[in-house]
């Protein structure tokens, strides 16, 4: 994404990592067991 909208795209690829950080740690924080579909939904809300 970042080599055809250039710097708009760097700022989503930004925007979709810290996200995806962010929601990982929230799974590491709070003890909960990931299932296949709660896998498939953590990808799915990423795009």
């Amino acid at each position: 994404m970042i080599l055809y909208y250039g710097s708009l795209g760097l700022i989503a690829d930004t925007a979709l990592i810290i996200y995806g950080l962010i929601t990982f740690a929230l799974f590491r924080l709070i003890p909960i067991t990931l299932s296949l579909p709660g896998i498939a939904g953590f990808v799915l809300s990423i795009g």
